[in-house]
């Protein structure tokens, strides 16, 4: 019952932060810092999207998502979370797309495939499995 909350004040402090972290700054210790805050502020945007998602904002999501998949393309939670919301907003064929996009970055980029976990989500994409539905979100309200 406090997903809402959690996430109203998670905003809030993801607003506060103001472009590159330690900007101006020069030191040994700067850039493995400005790089260690930069993940934990990725590692909370994909939290409160996992939120966001669980409250059935999947529509409002899209925008910020795609944003943040073009910014940081082989970040696969942020590539699975803005397939389910595209999914839960009836745009089944983008979702696969952004799948199919992730694989054409890692194949050509790094010889790779995508994760187990975004191959299940592709077939769970094409079967329609009701698992994704907002519904059947642990956080969603019932």
């Amino acid at each position: 019952g406090c997903g809402e909350t959690a996430a109203e004040l998670m905003r809030s402090a993801l607003a506060l932060w103001k472009g590159p972290a330690l900007s101006g700054a020069s030191a040994d210790f700067v850039e493995p810092s400005r790089l260690h805050l930069e993940e934990k502020r990725l590692a909370d945007v994909e939290w409160l999207a996992e939120l966001e998602l669980g409250l059935g904002g999947h529509h409002e999501l899209i925008p910020e998502l795609t944003k943040y998949v073009a910014e940081h393309p082989l970040r696969e939670r942020l590539r699975a979370q803005l397939m389910i919301a595209l999914y839960r907003s009836g745009r089944q064929p983008e979702a696969l797309a952004i799948a199919h996009e992730g694989r054409k970055v890692l194949a050509e980029g790094y010889g790779l495939d995508l994760s187990p976990r975004l191959r299940d989500l592709v077939q769970a994409v094409l079967r329609q499995d009701a698992r994704l539905d907002v519904a059947h979100h642990p956080d969603h309200p019932r």
